[in-house]
């Protein structure tokens, strides 16, 4: 009876967190309508990493980065090389691809 009493409490602590969760969404995106499509449109250009399959894949900035950065970039340094990787994963850290 203790193990059903304990994975009660333990279901019903995570549907809280959830729910806290969804209301902070909620409330944050009703401050910051503009932020919320910013983040939903910085998700939407991520593509499938080659090593972990998840959709975190984004482009490496080479260069001296100017202005606010987006949270679809990784900075790859100061130097490009041809056989520099285009792309990198936010999720493994994997990087590939070849540059144009």
């Amino acid at each position: 009876m203790d193990d059903v009493d304990e994975t009660l409490q333990r279901a019903l602590l995570e549907f809280s967190e959830k729910e806290n969760q969804q209301n902070e969404i909620e409330r944050v995106a009703s401050l910051y309508p503009n932020r919320l499509i910013e983040l939903a449109e910085d998700a939407a250009k991520r593509i499938m990493c080659t090593n972990c399959g998840e959709k975190a894949g984004v482009d490496i900035l080479y260069g001296y980065p100017s202005g606010e950065m987006s949270g679809n970039t990784i900075l790859g340094g100061c130097i490009v090389r041809q056989e520099s990787p285009k792309h990198g994963c936010l999720h493994c850290s994997h990087r590939w691809g070849l540059r144009d």
